[in-house]
C-alpha cells in the first residue's frame, strides 16, 4: 500500500455507496472506465457530487473511452511503480 489508505472494489454500486457514506474520508479515486452497472466516468460524476475535491483517475485498455476532461486518463497495461507515482504526484499537486 506504500502508505496509502486503499479501498478496493469490484462493483462500482458497492463502491459509491461506501464512499457516499463518508466522503471526506478519500481525495483520490481510481476506476477503471469500462465496469458493469456504471461506467468510471459515471462513478467519478457521481461522487463529485458530494466532494468536489476528489481527483480523479480513469484507467482502461480501450482508447475508444470518452471520459470527463477534468479526469486523469491512463491507458492499461501499468506497472505498479508507474501507478505509485502516478498517485503520488496526484495527490501531492493538491
Amino acid at each position: 500500500m506504500k502508505g496509502y489508505y486503499v479501498c478496493p472494489f469490484t462493483n462500482p454500486l458497492l463502491a459509491l455507496d461506501h464512499i457516499l457514506k463518508d466522503p471526506g474520508r478519500y481525495s483520490l479515486i481510481i476506476s477503471d472506465f469500462r465496469m458493469p452497472q456504471m461506467n468510471g466516468n459515471e462513478l467519478a460524476t457521481k461522487l463529485l457530487q458530494t466532494n468536489t475535491n476528489f481527483k480523479v483517475i480513469l484507467m482502461s485498455a480501450y482508447t475508444d473511452v470518452e471520459c470527463d476532461l477534468n479526469f486523469q486518463f491512463i491507458s492499461k497495461p501499468i506497472t505498479i511503480p508507474q501507478l505509485l507515482q502516478i498517485v503520488k504526484d496526484s495527490t501531492s499537486s493538491s
